[in-house]
């Protein structure tokens, strides 16, 4: 019994992500599988192995990145800098580690997501993929760059490397880059998709809702849209339970990141002025990626409260009109505790609202702590 049980479950969910492969695009949706960020890890002997070695590739890059800081501890000269990045790695490996706890909870989000349509963007999509993607190579090329005129030393443990092995060198940061940004990348996109899945869904609900005439609006079709309602309320709550810790260390993870450029140019300010283009390329490429993920996970969560708002008041004019054309005959008590119920909002472990004002107020706090700190 256990054994039927379970394999209907795997039949569950890989046909769930056969599905909705097709509604996002072929990398993403492998590289989530290879991950383990879904149950079909669990069941697929190629996802397994992958799974495996993004273990060993967290675990080692969270060693390694301990032992050099260790060894060249007296030699390093921002060690705040260093500091935010031990964290911010030691964070991108918790958020895997969150996702992969959550997975069946996401592969079952991901099918029931399968009903509610999305506008076709596959192409911004994948440009915006391959952005991401090239973005992962040049920060590879620019801090490998970078390491063999200054860092060499540092990234082999306190020796200066023959030119031999400065490929290992190369070889080590992929895969820190992989780490971060790459990683946290892919689950803020992840996200932003899921959100936007949402946001669809509310949009085609409130143009259903503003096109329904007062003479329509009848008690059949209110309790059609507020099933509907409910069934988004329902997958909002899930969202929240998966994504919560793992958008909030996308946002401190990104902040740090921001925090270590900041200082290291405040710090480094007369040596970027000399010309060290491959140091300015790196921190630029930095500084953009990080910001651009901030902006666009707030952005678009944020946006969620902001058509559950607008849904509502388009219900409370329904509401009013419906009144007028009825008198007092009909009942909305279920409506009315709808209006009365506070919009939903995204919010990273019920510490930070995903709103769209939480962008300026982060940038600010980054800004003030930065140059308090600097000095």
């Amino acid at each position: 019994m256990n054994i039927l049980k379970r394999s209907e479950t795997n039949q569950y969910s890989s046909q769930s992500l056969r599905h909705f492969k097709h509604n996002i695009p072929l990398f993403l949706h492998t590289f989530i599988c290879c991950a383990g960020l879904t149950t079909k890890s669990d069941t697929n002997r190629w996802y397994n192995g992958t799974f495996v070695i993004f273990c060993i590739i967290f675990l080692f890059v969270n060693i390694d990145y301990w032992i050099q800081v260790s060894v060249n501890l007296y030699e390093i000269e921002d060690i705040l800098a260093y500091a935010a990045y031990i964290l911010i790695y030691a964070l991108s490996t918790v958020a895997w580690y969150a996702v992969r706890s959550k997975r069946k909870q996401l592969t079952r989000l991901l099918h029931e997501l399968q009903e509610i349509s999305l506008p076709v963007q596959r192409k911004k999509i994948n440009f915006l993929l391959i952005i991401l993607c090239c973005m992962h190579i040049s920060f590879s090329i620019t801090t490998t760059i970078f390491a063999f005129k200054d860092g060499v030393a540092l990234l082999g443990y306190g020796y200066n490397l023959r030119d031999a092995y400065k490929l290992l060198i190369f070889i080590k940061i992929l895969l820190y880059t992989l780490v971060f940004p790459t990683f946290l990348n892919i689950v803020a996109l992840l996200y932003c998709l899921i959100c936007l899945r949402i946001r669809e869904f509310m949009k085609e609900l409130t143009r259903e809702l503003t096109k329904c005439s007062t003479e329509t609006f009848v008690i059949l079709k209110r309790a059609e849209i507020l099933k509907r309602k409910s069934r988004i309320d329902d997958i909002l709550d899930v969202i929240q339970d998966i994504f919560s810790l793992p958008t909030f260390i996308i946002v401190v993870a990104n902040l740090l990141n921001c925090f270590s450029v900041l200082s290291a140019y405040l710090d480094n300010y007369n040596m970027l002025m000399s010309g060290e283009i491959s140091v300015i390329i790196e921190w630029s490429l930095y500084a953009v990626n990080s910001l651009g993920c901030l902006i666009a996970v707030l952005w678009i969560a944020g946006d969620i409260p902001v058509k559950e708002h607008k849904f509502k008041k388009t219900l409370q004019k329904k509401i009013n009109m419906r009144l007028l054309f009825a008198g007092n005959t009909e009942k909305f008590k279920s409506e009315k505790l709808l209006l009365l119920k506070q919009d939903f909002v995204f919010t990273g472990l019920d510490i930070l609202s995903y709103r769209r004002s939480s962008i300026f107020t982060l940038f600010g706090a980054l800004m003030t702590y930065t140059m308090l700190i600097s000095k």
